[in-house]
């Protein structure tokens, strides 16, 4: 799993800004998409931090 985790950490990024963008995007279509694009976009990127705190802490486990 520890191999895919930078691929998964990339993936979860691009989620995050693309519900943001996407949520931007749509907000004259629906009055509340900008804020739940903020709000998808702002889960993916907290996933993407912890992915990204496993990636990053690969020789302390013991």
């Amino acid at each position: 799993m520890r191999a895919r985790m930078p691929r998964v950490l990339v993936v979860l990024l691009f989620l995050a800004s693309g519900g943001i963008i996407g949520g931007s995007l749509l907000r004259n279509t629906h009055p509340h998409a900008e804020l739940i694009g903020w709000s998808i976009g702002l889960l993916f990127a907290f996933l993407a931090a912890f992915a990204a705190s496993h990636v990053f802490s690969r020789g302390r486990d013991d």
